[in-house]
């Protein structure tokens, strides 16, 4: 294990190929911190406890714990974990749990012991055993503020598993949407932009100019990108955003086909399903 300072703090990491440590080590800068603070925005109460589904090894909780907010940082990959344990050594206010988060408890199996990659798949044959966000909520008493998931096409088994907390909290929300990974779920876009809708939220791509409502029945025009979801019946907390229509239809086969060029052999498969 090794480590660089961020912000005069030791983050800790294994040496890996993957573009977040790349990112991390060459750069000296945290990966995930435009996420953090995209996220951040939308917090309505600053005191209560940011939850991190896919924590990796805390390039998006790492802000929020150093400046002594509260954070429950969740990772199904072993030694992500133990890098998290170790950068936030000694730190009361941040929790670490080495849990599979589904909708769930369940046999499993976890693809990877360390990386930004792994994801969960459900089977009898599984060795590991899964939880979900519910549970940790009740088991550790937090009050939760923000939610972040990022857990490689397990996102909707994630919120099913978070029904209670999504309730009760109505947090605002930041999702991967990962088109290839749900691929590999046998799940769409679709599929996850409806499961928000069914715990009332609304979605929106981030831009620079506001917020960009997504139509679920249209397609889904990026492999991977990030959202934002915010419970109805606190949109009116958040009215300094400019909304945005839809993408239109020919934006959406223009941006296919622009991203289909640019895609690795992953993505590519993904955008084969819209044909």
């Amino acid at each position: 294990m090794k480590y660089v300072e961020i912000n005069n703090e030791k983050f800790y990491y294994y040496e890996s190929d993957d573009p977040v440590i790349q990112h991390l080590v060459t750069k000296k800068q945290l990966f995930g911190y435009g996420n953090f603070k995209l996220l951040f925005d939308f917090i309505l109460n600053k005191n209560l406890t940011v939850v991190d589904c896919g924590a990796h090894i805390g390039t998006f909780s790492f802000v929020p714990a150093i400046n002594n907010m509260r954070v429950l940082a969740i990772d199904g990959a072993e030694k992500n974990v133990e890098c998290l344990r170790k950068t936030f050594e000694g730190k009361d206010n941040i929790i670490v749990e080495h849990q599979i988060l589904l909708d769930d408890i369940k046999k499993c199996s976890f693809t990877d012991d360390y990386g930004p990659y792994g994801s969960a798949y459900q089977g009898d044959d599984g060795n590991v055993e899964s939880n979900t966000l519910d549970n940790l909520v009740n088991k550790h008493n937090v009050q939760v503020g923000a939610i972040k998931y990022d857990i490689e096409g397990n996102e909707i088994e994630a919120l099913l598993g978070s029904k209670e907390t999504l309730e009760k909290y109505k947090p605002p929300l930041l999702l991967e949407v990962n088109g290839h990974c749900l691929r590999l779920h046998n799940k769409t876009p679709k599929d996850l932009f409806q499961t928000l809708e069914d715990f009332n939220y609304k979605c929106y791509l981030p831009i620079d100019s506001g917020l960009m409502c997504i139509n679920k029945n249209n397609k889904w025009p990026l492999c991977v990108s990030d959202i934002i979801a915010v419970h109805k019946e606190n949109m009116y907390n958040y009215l300094q955003y400019p909304i945005l229509e839809p993408f239109t239809q020919e934006h959406i086969e223009d941006l296919i086909g622009q991203q289909y060029q640019n895609s690795n052999g992953d993505c590519k498969k993904y955008f084969d399903t819209l044909s």
